[in-house]
């Protein structure tokens, strides 16, 4: 495993398993996807209000993707989510200098942060259309209000907005794609952090919900997951090829959830191992789909 997580933002993934033949002649095929099965779960009936929400900031980066954006969401809730965000924003460009807010006190707010995927011309935009609390969790409705024009700037708009701070999930209402997505957060880990790798069935999803259940898999001195909120998704595998990129998609759609992991191959004839560690707020089952889909 490697020292740090080589994972994408969040993204539409391409289903099914996509292989070049002539590449497949030279290397081995690689592993067949596995999947585990979904139990329903209990869904009451909600009341819902509408929440307020201030813009931070809202425009569009110009650095091509380099600043390692994909299409994703996510709600920032610390200070120090908060500083790494700003950097990864003003990587090309000092993006933050326009903001309303700078400062944030995390005590009191939240903020809710949508980008788009990179965009080939100008004149995007990403929009947190509605912002909803119900009993169980705050759904943020999401939409392209502008779908570009003639200019050829490569583009990847993105909107902040900060609402009053609540230990409720978000759920993200994707209107334009018609999902619901669960916010992610990496969790990254030193190489010898993992138990035994050898007893973990590869292509395979681990579901974490509790101390005692991290600590069959990990041995990383005191655990940072507040497991009252929150769940640790992770799987491993490896690839006959090189590995150009990781996406991570966790939908709930109905009453079931599923976590898609996209792997973008290369053509090289390597045995190339991943990972991935995802936190993200409290899933109270052990069942969770996995599509796991590897192309070049």
């Amino acid at each position: 495993i490697p020292d740090s997580l080589r994972i994408g933002g969040l993204r539409v993934a391409v289903s099914g398993n996509i292989f070049d033949s002539k590449a497949v002649n030279r290397c081995e095929t690689a592993n067949d996807d596995k999947s585990l099965s979904a139990n329903r779960i209990e869904i009451k009936e909600i009341k819902a209000e509408n929440i307020v929400s201030v813009l931070i900031g809202q425009g569009e980066l110009y650095g091509g993707g380099s600043e390692g954006f994909s299409r994703e969401f996510s709600v920032i809730k610390t200070e120090l989510e908060w500083k790494a965000l700003k950097a990864k924003l003003n990587l090309r460009n000092n993006i933050t200098d326009v903001f309303a807010e700078k400062n944030i006190d995390f005590s009191r707010y939240q903020v809710i942060f949508v980008i788009d995927e990179v965009k080939g011309n100008g004149g995007w935009s990403i929009d947190i259309t509605d912002i909803t609390e119900n009993d169980d969790n705050i759904v943020v409705s999401i939409e392209n209000l502008k779908t570009g024009d003639a200019t050829t700037a490569i583009s990847q708009p993105f909107q902040l907005v900060k609402i009053s701070s609540s230990d409720k999930p978000v759920i993200f209402n994707d209107l334009t794609l018609g999902k619901h997505i669960l916010p992610l957060v990496n969790f990254e880990f030193p190489e010898d952090c993992v138990r035994s790798i050898a007893t973990l069935q590869p292509d395979s999803l681990y579901v974490i919900n509790s101390d005692e259940e991290f600590n069959k898999y990990f041995i990383c001195g005191s655990n940072p997951i507040d497991f009252s909120k929150k769940t640790l998704l992770f799987s491993l595998g490896e690839t006959n090829y090189g590995i150009y990129k990781i996406s991570t998609e966790l939908l709930k759609e109905s009453n079931e959830y599923s976590l898609t992991v996209d792997i973008q191959l290369t053509i090289s004839c390597v045995i190339d191992r991943w990972n991935i560690a995802l936190i993200t707020d409290k899933i109270n089952t052990q069942n969770v789909i996995l599509n796991l889909n590897k192309h070049f």
